[in-house]
């Protein structure tokens, strides 16, 4: 027997927790689809949220692996927004590194960063930048 009552699908990702709005399911629609979903993207855990709450965080485990920006992948925010991940500045992306609250609320850029660190340690070598 299938739960009466509709669900908004929603996502917490890299920029917290969003809502589709248009999206309702039942609670078995929904729950295959959230599993289809963060099989998909392990970045964001899907969720179903009850037509007319507030979404609270789900106390579901977050996946592990974090699958980083690619180098052409856009540079999300900041000064070098929108740019190709392999065009932005390796003193900004270890300068990045070096901001906790940005790394904690973009792991996938945390991941790339971690993923290139030889090659921005290098760039930083040849600029001066790092001896």
């Amino acid at each position: 027997m299938s739960d009466e009552t509709k669900y908004h699908l929603a996502w917490q990702g890299d920029t917290g927790i969003k809502v589709g709005r248009r999206l309702t399911f039942t609670k078995e629609e929904g729950d295959a689809r959230c599993v289809e979903l963060n099989a998909e993207d392990p970045t964001r855990i899907h969720f179903l949220v009850p037509q007319g709450e507030v979404p609270e965080i789900p106390d579901i485990p977050v996946k592990s692996e974090v699958v980083p920006y690619d180098d052409g992948d856009l540079m999300p925010f900041g000064v070098h927004g929108a740019k190709p991940m392999r065009s932005v500045p390796a003193q900004y992306l270890d300068w990045l590194q070096g901001q906790p609250s940005l790394m904690q609320a973009w792991p996938r850029l945390e991941a790339y960063i971690a993923k290139n660190r030889g090659a921005i340690d290098q760039d930083l070598r040849q600029s001066g930048a790092l001896e």
